[in-house]
């Protein structure tokens, strides 16, 4: 289902995370295969999705995972922030 369109709010914390994992699924993938491939602490890539881990790193790396998961983010009031 590489089509596949799902968007969440940017904020990080429980539901981002669970959205991206359901973006990398629908793409026959998960998170940490994901991790793995690219080099990424599959624990600093949870952090930063759930909020443990905060700064312009993390939103940098929450960006990165979102595009691989097919997920679109949004601010608040609707606008795309990594379309």
């Amino acid at each position: 289902m590489e089509n596949s369109h799902l968007t969440a709010n940017h904020v990080p914390g429980e539901n981002l995370y669970r959205v991206i994992r359901a973006g990398f699924v629908l793409r026959d993938s998960s998170l940490r295969q994901w991790c793995i491939a690219h080099g990424v602490s599959p624990q600093n890539a949870a952090s930063a999705l759930r909020g443990g881990w905060r700064g312009p790193a993390a939103s940098k790396l929450i960006r990165r995972i979102a595009r691989a998961a097919g997920v679109t983010l949004t601010t608040p009031g609707q606008e795309v922030i990594n379309g």
